[in-house]
């Protein structure tokens, strides 16, 4: 196992780490990541779009917050490359996966110690058009294995008011018919302990993360599934990824 530092790729891809420490199983043809979550801490799911020509002001913005997240135990695991947005208008290009000790570590970076970073803060409108922060806690001990040769439907779902019942039913049978194709679930989670945007969106009520063996296989599964939607949705977006090249 060695760890490969990859600043540069993460500054450019996602517009948001300072740095990450990404752990590989190289094979002949496939790398993997793996990561071992314990209960109480966080599951993050980060994407962002930026402003044009905001390079500078990105540089300046991770400066300020490196020396806090690093301090508070954040870490950076992974970034994804979106192949295709399959639905909704959240057109991010880049999303990563980040890892924090506790809840309590998200409060003492926006509340205790913001004095330390509110002029950084401040410029976030000017480095990206949009960005959404979802913090998810981990009731269990998670490990996760992300491989590069296999691809990753991310979906976001916002329900109606009252249709919590018939959106369980709903993932049951979705559930049912990915495995048919074979896809699995590998992450799935409600509302987010926090939930951060500079849009107006509130935080979606579910997040489900699956992973496909192939292209083929998710596509056979998705020309199906799109035409049996969701009927209580207020809202829905979905991307398919690769894990980003080193």
């Amino acid at each position: 196992m060695k760890i490969i530092h990859t600043l540069k790729h993460t500054i450019k891809h996602t517009g948001f780490a300072i740095a990450a420490g990404l752990f590989f199983h190289s094979g002949a043809n496939a790398a993997k990541v793996i990561h071992d979550f314990n209960a109480g801490s966080m599951f993050c799911v980060v994407s962002s779009i930026q402003q044009p020509d905001a390079e500078n002001l990105a540089n300046q913005y991770f400066a300020g917050i490196q020396p806090i997240i690093q301090s508070e135990g954040v870490q950076f695991l992974v970034t994804f490359d979106v192949q295709e947005q399959l639905a909704g208008d959240h057109a991010a290009p880049f999303f990563s996966l980040i890892t924090m000790p506790s809840l309590q570590t998200k409060h003492n970076i926006n509340d205790k110690r913001l004095s330390e970073w509110q002029s950084i803060r401040e410029l976030r409108p000017d480095v990206w058009s949009e960005l959404r922060l979802r913090d998810y806690e981990l009731s269990e001990n998670l490990q996760l294995t992300l491989d590069s040769n296999k691809y990753y439907q991310l979906e976001s779902f916002w329900v109606q008011t009252d249709k919590d019942d018939e959106f369980s039913d709903y993932r049951h049978s979705a559930e049912k018919r990915a495995k048919k194709h074979g896809g699995r679930v590998i992450y799935s989670a409600g509302v987010p302990a926090t939930y951060e945007t500079l849009g107006a969106e509130r935080a979606p009520d579910h997040l489900v993360m699956s992973e496909w063996n192939s292209k083929a296989e998710f596509d056979a599964y998705w020309r199906k599934e799109s035409k049996q939607p969701f009927s209580y949705l207020a809202a829905y977006n979905a991307w398919l990824m690769t894990l980003a090249s080193r």
